[in-house]
Order: structure tokens, then sequence, then C-alpha cells
């Protein structure tokens, strides 16, 4: 075994042990134990924490009705953008411009 002459790792430990104080206070490690293999090595083992993610909540896409737009170009972007077939697309501008608004895609 390689005795460090440095004196460097007193400073090691004492680096670590000020770098898992203050990951507990911010809540990163709580309850996590630390297990180091010993006093004069070199290695750690890391923990893996795991995530749970939650889906977004989907949103509704609303289309309004105004004097400008033409009736084709509405029916073009719901066939490219929102998948629909032309029928469908049809129906939604349809009802865009007899109802004023209508839910196009969520």
């Amino acid at each position: 075994m390689v005795e460090d002459r440095s004196g460097m790792g007193k400073y090691v430990a004492k680096a670590r042990t000020l770098r898992r104080s203050v990951l507990q206070m911010n809540g990163r490690l709580a309850k996590k134990p630390l297990v180091m293999a010993g006093n004069k090595s070199d290695t750690s083992v890391v923990v893996k924490e795991r995530v749970n993610f939650q889906r977004p909540p989907l949103y509704g896409v609303i289309l309004l009705n105004d004097d400008y737009t033409p009736m084709e170009f509405v029916v073009m972007i719901l066939e490219k953008y929102f998948n629909k077939d032309h029928a469908g697309a049809t129906e939604v501008m349809l009802k865009v411009h007899t109802e004023g608004k209508a839910v196009c895609g969520i």
C-alpha cells in the first residue's frame, strides 16, 4: 500500500464530509448512507437516485373565428399540423365559422 506523504488524505476526507453536510442541508441526501471503502482508500460507492416523473397535463388547442383567415387555409393547417383528414378538418372549420370557436386538438 502506498502511503500519502503529502498529507492530502485528511483534507480530502474533510472535503467529502463538508460536501455531504451541505447536500443534507439542501435535502438531496436525506436518509442516504454514505459508504466508503476505508480511511486510506480513494474509492467510494455512488448511490444513484431514481426520480419518478409525471406526464404534464394536456392542453386543448382552440381555434377562434376571424374575418381575415380564408377557410381553405384553416383546413390546410388542420390537415398538416393536427393530422386531420379532409372531412374532419372541414367539419372543425365549419364549427369555428358558425359557432365562433372550436377545439381542434388536445
